[in-house]
């Protein structure tokens, strides 16, 4: 037990931390670890739900490590590379960060938070900068070097995930960044951040496999599980993602019925539906509880968000699905306009109408300033989707 001082809220006449570290024993604890132990309790970002915690053990953390050494990620290129580390570490991107950085021997540099301001100085000026960034901070980053004019030819190497890259935001900072490395990591914090990686070179390629999630990492079992029959699929069919490795969380803290849910006979289901091509890149479709039922049709809000985001007026977007009397479900659409931007409820409709299905169209069409997203850049589809039944002044029918 802690001395009774140190539970006292006043930091102004403690200094907690000093306290803590007077007060231990110099005797060594009679402790033998395991790499079974539990080293780590994240909570998932609670974005389909309340969040969870994750047990993360020692045995997780090394043979994801192993893993994405193997693989070169972030392996630096450029004279005094360093990272700069801009994500949370309550989020596991933040956490395998900074160990990456550290296994090999990378300095870091620490941000307090995203700070588009300090963020643009940082990478304009002094040694090259290794970054991951969450899609949305890459497509603030780009929008302000375009603004102000500026290059961000020092970023050498950019890693991102944590969300879905929209198709259009990959092509721009691709095109804006020629001569930096792009790596994209796929993974959760159920499997401590790792399962897939699409490296430097496949971003390189022409084609869809840019847009892929990469290829699994080297000791990950990936299977694609089939909704009906719960039966392995083959090449291009659609179905759940599950995994199996050394690197899948103990459980959920405290929870055995959300932890049996997960995993079943040693294999953790993502609840992500995708599916792989002919040469073993993974597809990310969606997330399996944001997939939209409609009259009997499946629709992914992820296929509506890829199209949206090329419309040169569209900053970003959210698909969700409203319950409705007659279809079951039907599609809305939340977009938050470019700066300097209008854009007509005519200009969504016609602009869809010509990539997709009819039946896919979305029903109601909403504009906001920004969608909301957790700290860790995702966005919050279960606000959007509350936010249904108060929003009216916004709220324009299509359909």
């Amino acid at each position: 037990l802690l001395p009774p001082l140190l539970l006292r809220n006043d930091e102004a006449e403690h200094n907690l931390l000093s306290e803590l570290v007077e007060n231990q024993s110099e005797d060594k604890p009679n402790f033998q670890q395991d790499a079974n132990d539990p080293v780590l309790l994240l909570y998932t970002s609670g974005t389909t739900g309340l969040p969870k915690g994750v047990l993360l053990t020692h045995r997780g953390f090394q043979a994801v490590a192993a893993d994405q050494m193997v693989v070169g990620a972030m392996a630096p290129t450029r004279e005094q590379e360093m990272v700069l580390h801009t994500l949370p570490h309550f989020h596991i991107a933040g956490v395998t960060l900074g160990l990456m950085a550290w296994r090999q021997s990378m300095e870091v540099f620490q941000c307090g938070q995203f700070n588009l301001d300090e963020i643009s100085l940082i990478v304009t000026e002094g040694r090259p900068i290794n970054a991951f960034f969450v899609p949305s901070m890459i497509s603030m980053l780009i929008e302000r070097a375009r603004s102000d004019g500026f290059s961000l030819d020092n970023l050498a190497c950019v890693s991102y995930g944590a969300a879905p890259m929209p198709e259009q935001l990959l092509i721009d900072a691709l095109k804006f960044m020629p001569n930096t490395r792009f790596f994209q990591f796929y993974g959760m914090t159920e499997t401590t951040g790792g399962v897939s990686i699409l490296d430097a070179t496949s971003h390189s390629k022409d084609g869809p496999q840019r847009f892929s999630a990469g290829k699994r990492l080297p000791t990950c079992n990936v299977r694609l599980i089939g909704a009906e029959n719960k039966e392995d699929l083959g090449v291009r069919e659609v179905g759940e993602i599950v995994v199996q490795s050394d690197y899948v969380m103990e459980g959920y803290w405290q929870n055995t019925i959300a932890t049996d849910e997960a995993i079943k006979e040693d294999w953790y289901w993502t609840g992500d539906a995708g599916y792989f091509d002919e040469e073993g890149y993974l597809y990310i479709v969606d997330r399996i509880k944001d997939m939209i039922i409609s009259g009997g049709e499946n629709i992914y809000p992820a296929e509506l968000e890829n199209h949206l985001s090329k419309h040169p007026e569209i900053l970003e977007c959210a698909v969700v699905g409203k319950p409705d009397v007659k279809w079951g479900e039907v599609p809305v659409v939340f977009i938050v306009p470019r700066v300097g931007k209008s854009l007509s409820i005519e200009d969504v409709w016609g602009f869809l109408s010509e990539k997709i299905a009819k039946f896919k169209l979305p029903k109601e069409v909403i504009f906001l300033n920004a969608l909301p997203r957790n700290p860790s850049g995702k966005v919050l589809k279960t606000e959007l989707r509350a936010s249904l039944s108060v929003v009216k002044s916004s709220r324009v029918a299509l359909g």
